[in-house]
């Protein structure tokens, strides 16, 4: 939250995964929900 500030209207996954430029077509799927995660991990760090 500290880096994204207010730039996006909210926190979900699908929204902060687009932001980073990451693709998430399968959200709510574990693998892809993870991998998502894994990549936003790495933008933001």
């Amino acid at each position: 939250r500290r880096k994204l500030g207010s730039l996006l209207p909210n926190h979900q996954l699908q929204t902060v995964a687009a932001y980073c430029g990451y693709d998430l077509t399968q959200h709510h799927n574990a693998l892809a929900d993870a991998e998502a995660c894994a990549w936003i991990a790495r933008e933001l760090l």
